[in-house]
């Protein structure tokens, strides 16, 4: 669980799917280490753009994880990556893919839709 909290947390502070995809995609790379030590350099080497790349860190310092942690627990959202075998089928063949979901409930087998957008995280 300690990974997938951590992608969150990365998720949350503007890296895309396919951020998260690259990030993961070393065998061998501790996202933990990668959050924890979150830097200039760190990003650039992911490809992330010099833009992007600042406004990154400066909201990694005022980043509370714990809000994070909140929302997710209360909420019961549990992170489904897409190696992991309850990751829907269909969504695996579909071009570009999300890398990570944030799921709760159950989730269905067979045909399924789903409606998505995007917001500012609240508490």
């Amino acid at each position: 669980m300690e990974e997938r909290k951590y992608l969150a947390y990365l998720h949350h502070l503007w890296l895309t799917q396919v951020d998260l995809r690259r990030l993961c995609g070393d065998e061998g790379r501790d996202v933990g280490d990668i959050y924890k030590n979150l830097s200039e350099a760190s990003l650039e080497d992911l490809g992330v753009e010099s833009e992007k790349r600042y406004k990154i860190l400066e909201k990694r310092k005022k980043f509370q994880s714990q809000q994070i942690d909140r929302v997710l627990y209360d909420r019961e959202v549990r992170i489904i990556l897409e190696s992991d075998e309850e990751y829907p089928k269909s969504l695996r063949e579909i071009p570009h893919s999300p890398y990570i979901l944030y799921v709760r409930g159950i989730l269905p087998q067979g045909e399924m839709f789903a409606v998505v957008w995007s917001r500012t995280m609240t508490s």
